[in-house]
């Protein structure tokens, strides 16, 4: 991504990858889209025609932004999580009520970046 595009989160499973990125509009607000990649799937259905990478609709507010990510989106394992946005995540992995989450979370939650 450019035109000042940055990962928020990504996300890995068995199927593909989810990416959450944004643009930041001024001090406060930013902007969101979500990019699927499920070009791994491809190699199961050849005879169907998949659209790999997907791209979904700018949305503008953080209650749009992570409904973009799906109901699951915290049973997959993070693979980045932007520094500013680590809070937010916690809190609302935190506000679903799941209980167990993977080590992965706990590690990328614990970093310093």
């Amino acid at each position: 991504m450019n035109s000042g595009w940055e990962t928020i989160i990504s996300l890995g499973g068995e199927g593909g990858s989810l990416c959450l990125a944004g643009r930041r509009l001024d001090a406060q607000t930013w902007e969101y889209v979500m990019v699927s990649d499920e070009s791994t799937l491809s190699d199961t259905f050849h005879d169907e025609q998949l659209e790999a990478i997907r791209r979904s609709n700018i949305v503008s507010r953080w209650s749009e932004a992570i409904e973009l990510l799906g109901r699951y989106w915290m049973r997959l394992s993070p693979r980045y999580v932007h520094p500013e946005f680590k809070e937010r995540f916690l809190d609302e992995i935190e506000k679903s009520g799941v209980r167990n989450v993977s080590h992965r979370w706990i590690k990328i939650f614990s970093s310093s970046e």
